[in-house]
């Protein structure tokens, strides 16, 4: 699986990659496999936030509030705020708990990042975009260059690179 092969986002190594990949800062836009719309880049926070969700599961505002606190400060408005965002992108989902709501993610982090990968390919249909993703590819270690030519070589021996 690509996720796996070239992006393992649990090996800190590969970490840089996956934030870049998150952060598009000259094409702020992204769309998920299964979604007709295009919608925004996610934010460091917002990135945090699902982090967060698909490491636990499924969270209130309060205790994603406590585990991001803990790395930097932030208010639990912000928390919240950061949540109904990603629930509008239709990234996480909500049910009420009592007087609060719990928050789950609504896609996996293989997924996203898959679809994140595939705008990447897409994109690179195009000289400027192809030029840009070298000059990024030129900070990206050896290990991870290795990885995303074995994956290049996979998907040209089964005829696909999508």
């Amino acid at each position: 699986m690509l996720a796996g092969t070239v992006l393992d986002t649990s090996n800190t190594e590969n970490r840089s990659v996956f934030d870049s990949l998150f952060i598009n800062h000259k094409n702020p836009v992204m769309t998920l496999r299964g979604h007709s719309r295009r919608m925004p880049a996610l934010g460091d926070l917002e990135r945090r936030v699902l982090e967060h969700l698909w490491a636990a599961g499924v969270a209130c505002a309060q205790s994603t509030h406590g585990q991001l606190a803990s790395e930097r400060e932030l208010s639990l408005s912000t928390v919240q705020s950061t949540l109904e965002r990603l629930v509008r992108k239709q990234l996480l989902t909500r049910e009420k708990a009592g007087r609060a709501f719990r928050y789950r993610p609504a896609v996996s982090r293989d997924h996203l990042t898959a679809s994140l990968v595939a705008e990447l390919v897409a994109s690179l249909r195009q000289p400027a975009a192809a030029s840009g993703f070298v000059d990024v590819a030129q900070a990206v270690d050896e290990t991870t260059l290795q990885a995303l030519e074995a994956w290049i070589a996979q998907q040209r021996a089964g005829g696909s690179l999508e």
